[in-house]
């Protein structure tokens, strides 16, 4: 078995893609960056999802941190995503390249049973751009004219995925990601369904999917059509979208908003009533009760507002190729959070840590880092000498503080809005917190040397399970704390 490492750490390689370092997390999985060179920006690149079988051995706690093993029904799901997956080729799904199985009953030795992580490896599209809904700033949302045109790439995914015989039922903003370019990639099939095969269709019956975006006929008892369950889906994503937040708690009574679209109270109220008379066709026709009445894809493509693109394909004459990136975070830019990543009045006075900040990219995952749609985002920024600093990490602020005090005032702060029942302080802050939606959010707080002279800290506030969009207000309420915005290098 061929191996490479991160840290202590030893992986197998997969399809002749050598492991580097982690970039996500969430559930019984762990998230690396992987590339067929001999450092993670040589040769091609890819993204390996790690899922934990059975319990890694005690060498490899330390450095792989929490670790959630995957149960027998999970596992089962598991094996169903995979089988599902490798199967999908469409430019707006994330694709499936390949998995290994590493079991520690079948190492060959007992060196590499003591060295490798065990698990389940699958090699995936690196969706280089992040999540969608990373770049989207909270109660703002994006211009129609955007909006339009991700929802027609959703659309379109989504026609491929059901052409297929398959059912996502887990449309999300945590699941839509961006290739290098700009375009949409739908992710995770963990909880997809086959509802049809050799032109039979079935009833679904399993409950699943996040409270906000799930429909309504998955909280009654029976089997449901499949194809409503992502158009609903889709309809929330939509309206998160152009206004930046979620309609509801859940589809239920219980929920006084959902009740109040049901009674047609609710559309009397902002943001409801920001939304363009077009796109709210659409979406009440997605947000239909009856599943009998929701609209079919064939409707929405044929609706006058999707028409009017020309297709996904189709970029509207006012956004071109070279303002997508600033038109997608032009929200966050208006409300001030860009300049907390990359302050403008404020130059570094030292060089920063390189595998935090500075880095020569090249081969073909350099000309995806260093592409138009990643520096017009703000992802990535071209110094003088040619270099690139890496702002993919969009959550961080910088602090005129030392790292101890720094921390101290931290802590504080976090202590006020996470239970400390939620919360592992040690070198790296790790909590989980409900959002507005009462749905958990999972991440890192990391402290690192600054670059704004001697006395600065660089933190980044690092989701690693639950809705980006949401995990972006949790950023914005800790930034506006008292105890640190005397401190913010701006």
């Amino acid at each position: 078995m061929t191996l490479s490492s991160q840290n202590q750490l030893k992986f197998p390689t997969v399809r002749g893609y050598n492991i580097w370092y982690q970039i996500g997390s969430g559930g019984f999985s762990k998230v690396f960056v992987a590339s067929t060179g001999r450092s993670p920006a040589q040769g091609s690149q890819a993204a390996v999802k790690l899922v934990f079988l059975s319990s890694p051995g005690t060498a490899h706690l330390p450095a792989l941190g929490p670790v959630q093993v995957a149960s027998p029904d999970e596992v089962k799901l598991l094996k169903k995503e995979v089988q599902v997956h490798r199967t999908m080729k469409h430019p707006y799904v994330l694709e499936f390249i390949d998995s290994l199985l590493v079991d520690k009953q079948q190492q060959r030795t007992a060196m590499e049973e003591d060295e490798v992580v065990p698990g389940l490896y699958m090699l995936l599209e690196l969706a280089v751009g992040g999540d969608l809904f990373d770049k989207i700033a909270p109660d703002v949302g994006i211009s129609d004219q955007l909006g339009q045109w991700y929802f027609s790439q959703l659309i379109s995914g989504l026609s491929y995925i059901h052409g297929k015989g398959i059912c996502h039922r887990d449309l999300k903003p945590e699941n839509l990601l961006l290739g290098a370019d700009g375009n949409l990639k739908v992710s995770d099939f963990g909880l997809c369904a086959v509802y049809k095969h050799q032109g039979k269709e079935r009833l679904l019956s399993g409950r699943c999917g996040s409270l906000p975006y799930v429909a309504p006929e998955l909280n009654t008892s029976g089997g449901y059509q499949a194809e409503p369950v992502d158009m609903w889906g889709a309809g929330v994503v939509l309206f998160t979208l152009l206004v930046g937040n979620t309609p509801w708690d859940e589809p239920t009574l219980s929920s006084p908003e959902f009740e109040a679209f049901v009674s047609g109270e609710l559309l009397k109220y902002d943001p409801w009533t920001r939304i363009s008379p077009e796109p709210l066709e659409i979406l009440l026709g997605l947000l239909a009760v009856n599943p009998k009445e929701r609209l079919t894809i064939q409707q929405i493509s044929n609706h006058p507002w999707m028409l009017s693109t020309h297709g996904p394909e189709y970029r509207p004459t006012q956004i071109s190729r070279s303002e997508l990136g600033r038109e997608l975070t032009r929200g966050l830019r208006e409300s001030g959070h860009m300049d907390l990543v990359n302050p403008p009045l404020s130059q570094p006075t030292r060089a920063a840590n390189a595998s935090q900040y500075r880095s020569q990219y090249n081969s073909q995952y350099g000309s995806q880092m260093t592409s138009q749609f990643m520096q017009t985002t703000g992802m990535v920024a071209e110094q003088s000498d040619g270099s690139f600093i890496d702002h993919r990490q969009l959550n961080k602020f910088h602090l005129r503080l030392a790292q101890d005090e720094a921390a101290r005032r931290i802590v504080q702060c976090i202590v006020q809005m996470v239970d400390e029942n939620n919360l592992q302080i040690d070198q790296t802050i790790r909590l989980q917190v409900r959002d507005k939606r009462k749905q958990w959010m999972r991440g890192e707080i990391r402290i690192l040397d600054g670059a704004y002279g001697e006395e600065s800290t660089l933190v980044e506030v690092v989701k690693t399970g639950g809705d980006p969009l949401e995990w972006r207000r949790f950023f914005w309420e800790l930034t506006g704390m008292a105890g640190l915005t005397p401190y913010l290098v701006k």
